[in-house]
């Protein structure tokens, strides 16, 4: 059996993924919590724009997870909605894939609110 070195991107996209599951996992309940989300979420958001390899390849919508919990906190659609669209792509990344925001996006017809009918 060959075992190979990680590459570079491996490396990098390990370093999202747990970055991404720590914030998924961090559910603000108040302000003073929010306050500490934010501040962990602009850690990864530093960490990513060092690094322009990576950040140019972060979808909007994980973008839009980094700056969103204040509205996570009031709207839970919205709350599993993201949740899904980061674990789409974690699962990408631990394989060492970062998805296009295509892959990543819920199916149309999952992605409607109850009584939008």
């Amino acid at each position: 059996m060959v075992h190979t070195q990680p590459t570079q991107i491996d490396k990098d996209a390990r370093e999202v993924a747990e970055q991404l599951l720590a914030l998924l996992a961090f559910r603000p309940n108040d302000e003073a919590s929010l306050r500490e989300w934010y501040r962990q979420a602009q850690i990864f958001a530093d960490f990513l724009k060092a690094r322009p390899e990576i950040s140019d390849r972060i979808p909007i919508r994980i973008w839009q997870f980094v700056s969103d919990a204040d509205i996570r906190m009031r709207d839970e659609w919205l709350a599993r909605d993201q949740e899904v669209v980061v674990r789409k792509f974690v699962s990408g990344l631990r394989r060492g894939l970062f998805l296009p925001e295509r892959d990543i996006d819920m199916e149309p017809d999952t992605n409607r609110r109850v009584g939008d009918d």
